[in-house]
């Protein structure tokens, strides 16, 4: 036993280890370091993991962690060799020669029988052993040899960056002596400090960044020497930019060679405190010196004379700090250029004198020395082309703002320098794509990042993806230059493709970004890479690609404010190279703070100051420079006079002259100018606001919901969102759920009643809320919670399943007050309601302390429970402090335009047939009887004026819904004559003790139209569910029974549910995959016909019964042909259908299925070609064309979903159509054509709605389910005509 156990936990130690090492191949270090301790868990003494762990910690560049490991691994076995192995790496990678000698020789002691290796160790230790004897060459000034034939090196070169050298030596990569740092380096970005002999990176390099201490102490080798460097000075005209005379002497001590370098740094400050004595102290003059000195045309001039002088200009920004600023811009583009210079130390000083002068600025800076970094990235030198990304790269998370407002300039230029033929390019590009790209902010993009980085980097394959992504984001937040940089590209390839639908998400996108762009100067340096693509499609064969290119176009246009047509036209012609820069007085005039005027408010302040000689006019320059920058750059007012206050007194501030309460004047002028230019004006007034966001959007799949409105809750109000269908009411409570408005609070709670709760679980409602509710909730706090809302203790113990949609909707607001939210949001909480819980409901909200947002179409619920009113409408949010009732003496404009299912069921009836003249009700009348929908002998007369008041107004509706003819029934003449009955039924829920119906019984006829009404919870879904099969009434009561030959479609509350696994699909793929072969997959879910695991294992039994093959009509009988288990496929039986209901319940559920399959053959579905072009001619008969079934399911809107839904139900050609509450999620046009299409239809209706207006346009026959039986009531004009006992319309016959 305890051999296997010990075996056992090797088997699961290998499994962590073989995790490790993939991610070790993988690179993934952290992980395999993760997966080692967790295999050290088991056996923290496992010779394998802890050598595991040292290549781990290794590969992850914790040296010290992987020796640990390694040496706790030597003491687990000596004799082993992996371990040593490990530690030879590390030894040899990081230079520790002394450790690497002692590793190498226990490795030759344990290979002594492995020949090859030991060969390769003892190699290895003697090459070891002499490169320790002998001194190296990366110091520059020891060499070995006797002292003579050094190489002669300038005294210059050896206080400034440090050239590249790699030791020869080196038997691995080496990582960079800083602590934090530890790059791995290699023969291009490897420097090594001539000064102490450091090796670093190329962050690194200089000695201020990695604490230069000297030369290291080491101990002369016998018979070598050391060489000091002198240099004399031949006057004492400024050092710094005389040649030095260089002669080698031999020291006897290398540590003299520190001294030197030092005394070198001073005569480096000397001569510069010569060359400003000599110039009065003038920097201007003195950097005219440095310039001369460099004379970057003459490329005879001596490298050291342009080095030195980068080196004084270094050390004047270190000396002037932020005052050297006014200067150093206008030498950036020549230190660029020493960059590119090869020889000596030029490039290196160079670099250095970058890194300070930019490392110092102020990030408000950045728009002034922005052109010379470009102009970098455009240079023929690779060098110069790195050092431009580098300092990007450095400057992107110190100036993100001004960076994000640099990417329209930058962005194509990163794509090129990503593309270039030089590998230190690329790679530098790369890093500084990543870096830039941590500038945007807007959160959509974020998201998106990913793709849009693929989609950019290889567009061929990306570029659908991305803007598939695109249509189905929903924008609500404004999108600025840094999101245009990324998003642009993009759409401009999409513009460029040929597939008219890939131009048609392409424009459509970029009519949606567009109008999502608040400043026009966030879009304008674009417009010349969109412009000629749009203007191409709108020429575009496809009508629908013109009609969204015309619609970007003209958003594109408005976005940026051009509205010269000849700008127009000149950009429409143009390539994405143009810039609106260089068309001079042409350019669009756009909105911006006025420079002249700030720039004379500037000069006036330091005027006093430039006459008295204390202000340059360099410094006068750079910092108006710097306030119009900053102005122009202004998006508001709030901070702008601190932001450039802080920026500004670091230069002025101790001037002699300029007070602060000068300052502070010239800048309130400035904040007023561009407050002007901005419009800058607040219309909030003041309050406890739980939620205040200004300047909010919303977008959606190509359509703008809001522009540029504000989102203001107040703490404990509760507000109504009106507006009409399709302004963005749910997309908005959706976005407020989310909290991914920028802006939106973190502190503040929000639960999202969006409809009822919904679950499969059989478990009871306790038990259910338990897991939906915070954690560390009680039980007792659930019970309280549920009883408070209704539930008694015999309804807890049910299923939620088995709960009406009222109860549900009660069981979610329960979850919703446990939750304890400082805004609860509702969407048509009112939908399954009623009028008892309505008015539970209204008392509830009331009470509440939380916020309230509520959408309903129900102003008799709003009137009761609001106490604001907010109006959605062209794309504006407008807010009144009032209830609905006072809303609406207010605005009574508004509110009779509000859509409601009532009015929109009148609407599609043309106002009723009550309003009809006769003469209109006649022809009607003619014109259903012409297209075959007058009534059969004995059918009620006023169906036919159903008929005929919906064809009359058919033609009117843009996308009316055309259900198919159902054909006729065997042996059913006319539309009087039973096809389905229920009688006497009683059904009970396992989980509940009591039965939700008892007496159930009514009969449909072709021609019924029946609405089933009563109280939640009375039993109006279960009934349904009975009659259509879903459900199976309790043995032994009543009977259930329909034409063998009906066929039936059931739309229940929740059928949009089932398209949330189709999502990704397409409309015509849904209808194809749902009907493959010929059968409803839908269908076979229902538990009358689905087959469990028990029914398949009765199945399997000798003699049972396992296919039924045939049916027969014998009398007024059914007979069908059966197999058995155990015989031939030919060796049937016949069984009638009285028998086949008493065997087991399988057999009965095959012949179900077998009758099904008949109905599909009867139907014509079974042969139905599933094409693209049948579906398609079937699915716009619903509405939905062409364009919109072969877009994706999760872009539809929910009308649009509604209608896929009730296509996907009719494609069977139903004789009988069963709806559960089907006007609620519908929209005004859906439910107007669902109402037509349903008095149309030529077969029986059934359905279950509190629609008062649905039921009384559709309905003839009213069944109250009420006590566990049903009442069946005539309708006129939808009032009870007349009353009939429960049993007595069982009676109605053929």
């Amino acid at each position: 036993m305890a051999d296997q156990a010990a075996k056992d936990l090797d088997k699961a130690i290998k499994v962590h280890l073989k995790a490790a090492r993939d991610a070790i191949s993988g690179k993934d270090f952290r992980t395999a370091v993760k997966c080692v301790q967790e295999g050290l868990a088991l056996d923290a003494d496992h010779y394998d993991a802890l050598c595991t762990l040292g290549k781990a910690q290794y590969g992850g560049r914790n040296e010290a962690e992987a020796v640990e490991a390694y040496i706790k691994a030597t003491s687990v076995d000596k004799v082993r060799v992996t371990a040593y192995q490990g530690l030879a790496e590390l030894y040899s990678s990081t230079e520790q020669l002394d450790k690497l000698c002692t590793t190498l020789k226990t490795l030759i002691s344990l290979s002594e029988k492995d020949k090859t290796k030991l060969k390769d160790y003892k190699d290895r230790l003697a090459a070891t052993e002499k490169t320790m004897a002998g001194p190296t060459d990366v110091l520059g000034g020891i060499g070995s040899g006797t002292g003579t034939g050094v190489p002669e090196r300038k005294l210059s070169s050896q206080n400034k960056a440090p050239k590249k050298t790699v030791s020869a030596q080196r038997s691995a990569a080496v990582r960079c002596a800083m602590a934090d740092c530890k790059t791995r380096m290699t023969d291009t970005n490897g420097f090594t400090c001539k000064a102490c002999g450091v090796v670093t990176c190329v962050e690194h390099q200089f000695a201020i960044d990695h604490d230069c201490t000297g030369p290291p102490q080491k101990a002369k080798p016998a018979g070598k020497t050391a060489v000091k460097v002198i240099t004399k000075v031949a006057a004492p005209v400024p050092v710094a930019l005389k040649p030095k005379v260089v002669e080698v002497v031999v020291v006897e001590d290398p540590a003299a060679l520190s001294s030197s370098l030092t005394a070198n740094m001073q005569d480096i400050s000397a001569g510069l405190d010569e060359l400003m004595a000599l110039n009065n102290n003038d920097v201007a003059k003195v950097l005219e010196a440095l310039t001369g000195k460099v004379d970057i045309k003459n490329k005879k001039a001596p490298p050291t004379d342009r080095e030195n002088a980068m080196m004084c200009i270094e050390l004047m920004c270190e000396r002037m700090g932020r005052r050297f600023e006014a200067y150093a811009v206008g030498m950036l583009p020549l230190m660029m250029q020493c960059v590119g210079d090869g020889r000596g130390g030029i490039s290196a000083a160079a670099y250095g004198a970058l890194t300070t002068v930019t490392g110092r600025m102020d990030p408000h800076a950045l728009p002034l020395i922005f052109p010379t970094l470009l102009a970098a990235l455009d240079d023929r030198n690779s060098r110069i082309k790195e050092t431009g990304l580098e300092l990007i790269r450095q400057l992107s998370p110190r100036a993100p703002f001004q960076m994000g407002l640099a990417m329209p300039e930058l962005f194509p230029k990163l794509q090129e320098c990503v593309s270039d033929t030089h590998a230190g390019v690329v790679a530098m590009a790369t890093k500084c794509l990543d870096e830039v790209a941590k500038v945007i902010t807007q959160p959509e993009t974020q998201k998106l990042m990913v793709n849009l980085k693929l989609a950019i980097v290889k567009p061929a394959e990306n570029t659908v993806v991305c803007l598939d992504q695109l249509m189905e984001t929903t924008f609500v937040n404004s999108v600025d230059a840094a999101s245009l940089a990324m998003l642009v590209p993009v759409i401009s390839r999409g513009l460029r493709e040929p597939g008219a639908e890939l131009v048609k998400k392409a424009a459509t996108t970029a009519g949606n970004i567009c109008a999502l762009v608040v400043d026009a100067r966030d879009i304008l340096p674009f417009v010349p890479m969109i412009l000629p693509g749009l203007t191409k499609a709108v020429n575009h064969s496809h009508p629908d690609v013109r009609a969204a290119a015309e619609r970007a176009h003209t958003s594109l246009l408005k976005g940026a404010g051009i509205a010269d047509q000849a700008t127009i036209d000149a950009l429409s012609k143009s390539t994405s190279q143009m810039s609106l820069n260089t068309m001079g007085d042409k350019g669009p005039a756009v909105a911006m703070p006025a420079d002249v005027e700030v720039q004379k408010l500037v000069y006036a302040l330091l005027e006093a100051g430039v006459s008295q000689g204390v202000v340059a006019k360099e410094e006068r320059e750079y910092v108006s420079n710097l306030i119009v920058s900053i102005a122009r750059d202004a998006r508001g007012v709030g901070g702008l006079k601190g932001e450039m206050k802080e920026v500004i007194m670091p230069i002025i501030g101790e001037v002699p002259g300029v007070e602060e309460a000068d300052v502070d004047a010239m800048l309130d002028a400035v904040v007023k100018i561009v407050a002007e230019l901005l419009h800058v004006e607040s219309t909030i007034k003041e309050a406890d606001y739980i939620v205040r966001i200004e300047g909010i959007i919303l977008a959606f799949a190509g359509k703008v919901l809001l522009r540029q409105t504000n989102l203001l809750l107040e703490r404990g109000k509760r507000y109504g969102l009106i507006g009409q269908n399709g302004m963005g009411k749910t997309t908005l409570l959706n976005r407020v759920a989310a909290g991914d408005i920028k802006g939106f609070p973190k502190d503040v709670s929000v639960y999202y009643i969006q409809h009822e709760i919904l679950s499969e679980k059989d478990e009871g409602l306790v038990e259910f809320m338990m897991g939906q509710v915070p954690d560390g909730t009680k039980r007792e706090t659930v019970v309280a919670a549920l009883v408070d809302v209704g539930f008694t203790d015999a309804m807890m113990a049910k299923a939620v399943g088995e709960l009406s949609g009222g109860w549900r909707m009660k069981l979610a607001f329960a979850r919703s007050m446990l939750w304890n939210c400082d805004i609860l949001l509702l969407d048509e909480p009112t939908n399954h309601l009623d009028k008892a819980s309505v008015k539970w409901l209204q008392d509830k909200l009331c009470a509440l302390a939380a916020t309230v947002f509520v959408v309903s179409h129900d102003y008799d619920f709003l009137s009761e429970v609001l106490t604001n009113v907010v109006h959605i409408a062209d794309g504006k949010l407008a807010y009144y402090d009032c209830g609905f009732r006072e809303f609406q003496r207010l605005r009574p404009e508004i509110v009779s335009a509000l859509p409601s299912p009532e009015n929109t069921v009148l609407e599609a009836m043309g106002g009723g047939r009550k309003g009809e003249a006769a003469e209109k009700e006649a022809a009607a009348a003619k014109e259903a009887a012409a297209n075959g929908t007058a009534p059969a002998e004995g059918e009620d007369k006023d169906k036919a004026k159903h008929a005929g008041s919906a064809m009359a107004n058919i033609d009117k509706m843009d996308k009316p819904i055309v259900f198919p003819d159902p054909g006729r029934l065997d042996g059913i003449v006319g539309k009087r004559k039973t096809v389905m009955r229920i009688s006497n039924v009683s059904f009970k829920y396992d989980s509940s003790d009591k039965a939700i119906l008892t007496d159930a019984t009514g009969a449909l006829c072709l021609g019924s139209r029946v609405a089933l009404v009563g109280k939640n919870g009375a039993g109006k879904t279960t009934m349904m569910k009975l009659m259509v099969g879903e459900l199976e009434a309790d043995n032994g009561t009543g009977e259930v029974w329909k034409h063998h030959n009906l066929r039936v479609s059931y739309i229940a509350q929740h059928s949009m549910h089932h398209l949330e696994t189709a999502l990704e699909n397409t409309p015509l793929e849904y209808i194809q995959n749902r009907f493959y072969m010929g059968r409803d997959k839908e269908m076979g879910k229902m538990s009358s016909m689905y087959l469990t695991p028990e029914d398949k294992e009765a199945m399997q039994a000798r003699g049972a019964i396992q296919s039924v093959l045939g049916r027969q009509s014998r009398g007024n009988k059914l007979w069908y042909e059966v197999n058995k288990v155990g015989r031939k496929e030919t060796d049937t039986d016949w069984e009638p259908l009285v028998f086949i209901e008493k065997m087991a319940p399988h057999v009965l559920k095959l012949v179900k299925n077998y009758d099904e399959k008949l109905k599909a053959d009867q139907s014509g579905m079974a042969i139905r070609p599933i094409t693209r072009e049948e579906v398609r001619k079937h699915l716009a008969d619903f509405g939905i064309d062409e364009d919109l079934s072969f877009q994706k399911i999760k872009r539809m809107s929910g009308g649009q979903r509604s209608r896929l839904v009730i296509a996907a139900a009719m494609w069977s050609m139903p004789h009988l159509i069963a709806l559960d509450e089907p006007t609620n999620y519908l929209d005004n046009d859906t439910l107007a054509a669902l109402t037509m299409a349903l008095k149309l239809f030529k077969g029986a209706v059934m359905t279950i709605s509190h629609n008062k207006a649905f039921v009384s346009e559709l309905c003839t026959e009213e069944w109250l389910v009420e006590g566990g039986g049903v009442e069946v009531r005539k309708l006129d004009d939808g009032k009870p005509k007349k009353f009939g006992k429960k049993k007595d319309e069982a009676k109605v016959e053929a």
